[in-house]
């Protein structure tokens, strides 16, 4: 079989045997991708301090004669090494985030060409010490649930597609609420979320300028810095939950911060 050579970013590492390693990666132009990195520990191995999470790599390996099981990685150069989430805990869990996001989703030999510029554009994102992890990591998960078709309608009913004005009054001082459901795809005016509480949905509420903010977001405004340390955890909250919903799996990086209860919920009276 030719060699192919390609982009990509580790998305996960297993050892096997006492010098290799099985890797996960995501590829620009074959998308994920499993193969055996054999002697990847040894000194004298081209692959030595090569094959590190974060950094944009060229690979170069062998596709598997069958068609079926790991590729065999021949070579590796780093194109762009990343110290920030090495240095930075926030950074560094949010680049995993990440990761473990895109390893759930890629499907194998799928080109995902947008999944993976989206993956390389939140690393690079990371590395800038100006930009807040969390922020970026709101970004990208708004942007692959885009990706992956399962984006939550922000401004406009979900049901209907019509307007979906404010539903309650303020509450604990977030502001106004709309109605919001995970199942019928976000937010939804009050007919539609009279009618899917009816067919058996949940159907709960949410700020309506948290979704906003989300919006603004995908359109590349990040939120003003004064409302940033409020609105952000919101944000995490309510997209994480979502994804949750759709993907029918809690990744391990989302369980610590929505273990604690629903930062989005009507305060209680």
């Amino acid at each position: 079989m030719g060699r192919t050579v390609d982009r990509a970013l580790i998305l996960g590492r297993t050892p096997w045997s006492e010098s290799s390693l099985i890797l996960h990666v995501m590829t620009e132009r074959h998308g994920s991708v499993r193969m055996l990195a054999r002697g990847a520990y040894r000194k004298t191995s081209r692959l030595y301090c090569k094959l590190d999470l974060f950094d944009t790599l060229e690979l170069t390996w062998r596709e598997p004669s069958s068609g079926v099981g790991l590729g065999d990685l021949s070579d590796a150069d780093v194109l762009h090494r990343r110290k920030r989430p090495r240095q930075d805990l926030d950074a560094y869990e949010a680049a995993l985030t990440c990761l473990e996001l895109v390893a759930l989703a890629a499907r194998p030999a799928n080109v995902e060409t947008g999944l993976f510029r989206l993956l390389l554009g939140t690393m690079a994102a990371l590395e800038n010490p100006e930009v807040r992890p969390a922020l970026a990591l709101v970004r990208f998960e708004l942007g692959f649930g885009v990706e992956l078709g399962i984006a939550p309608s922000l401004a406009q009913c979900a049901a209907c597609g019509g307007p979906a004005p404010a539903a309650q009054p303020a509450s604990g001082g977030a502001g106004p609420r709309v109605a919001f459901s995970a199942g019928a795809g976000g937010r939804l005016c009050n007919p539609c979320a009279h009618e899917a509480r009816r067919s058996g949905r949940r159907v709960g509420s949410l700020p309506v300028r948290v979704l906003e903010a989300a919006a603004s977001l995908l359109d590349g405004t990040p939120p003003d810095p004064a409302s940033a340390d409020d609105l952000v955890p919101r944000l995490r909250d309510f997209i994480g939950r979502f994804l949750d919903y759709h993907l029918e799996h809690r990744p391990r990086a989302h369980r610590r911060f929505l273990a604690r209860a629903n930062r989005n919920a009507p305060a209680s009276t």
